[in-house]
């Protein structure tokens, strides 16, 4: 379900970019606001077994996805976290020693694991889309929801920027990537894959997963949460 306000809000957020000269910046936002105003949300035919999460790093799956597992009752998984219990191993440290194609197929293993458990809220990394035989998993476990968390490159990189300056904040081994926008803009249309996207521009999590709530009650005709 597409909605006005989150539109709104990221049309402002691009013309704010335009009147400072952020040329680069602002034709990202564009198309970000092009892929939400052209998504179309797929409603499920039954209430899923799980709900994914997916999106840029800094998008809010792991605050959203707690608190929506919550809010379900249900139990909660990042991705990465559970990687990092398998391999003992830092994201960074595993970037760094083994390469990102080796971190893929880690990834992938683990989410063999785990797609299968019913009332699960799971977030993905950012990039787990990439991998084709991730997309078909996902695909071909059935109940599965795939949510789509949407936000301007440059509001996903000031998130991160802000999350750095804490004590115990994961280090994000793509903000190094010096083709970081590229990166980005590759992974949009794996994004858009998702049955439902949800800007996150200006939206408490909270907020946020409210209206997933409400959208998945209005497509099931039944409270979620009950």
């Amino acid at each position: 379900m597409l909605h006005a306000d989150g539109s709104l809000k990221l049309f402002q957020h691009f013309y704010r970019l335009l009147q400072s000269n952020s040329v680069i910046q602002a034709g990202v936002a564009l198309k970000t606001l092009h892929s939400l105003l052209t998504s179309v949300n797929r409603p499920m035919d039954i209430m899923p077994a799980r709900i994914v999460l997916t999106g840029f790093m800094g998008s809010g799956k792991t605050t959203v996805g707690r608190l929506l597992a919550q809010r379900l009752g249900w139990n909660f998984l990042d991705l990465d976290d559970v990687i990092v219990q398998q391999q003992d191993q830092s994201i960074a440290a595993l970037f760094a020693e083994h390469g990102e194609p080796a971190f893929r197929e880690r990834e992938h293993q683990a989410l063999q694991q785990v797609i299968g458990n019913s009332k699960l809220v799971l977030a993905l990394g950012g990039g787990a889309l990439e991998t084709a035989a991730n997309v078909e998993l996902l695909q071909s476990t059935p109940d599965t929801c795939l949510i789509f968390l949407e936000a301007p490159l440059d509001v996903l990189l000031e998130r991160c920027r802000m999350q750095q300056l804490g004590s115990n904040a994961a280090i994000r081994p793509v903000l190094a990537d010096p083709a970081l926008l590229e990166r980005y803009a590759r992974r949009l249309p794996d994004y858009r894959t998702a049955h439902l996207t949800f800007t996150t521009v200006e939206q408490k999590p909270s907020e946020i997963v409210q209206k997933i709530l409400v959208t998945l009650s209005s497509d099931k005709n039944s409270d979620p949460t009950s």
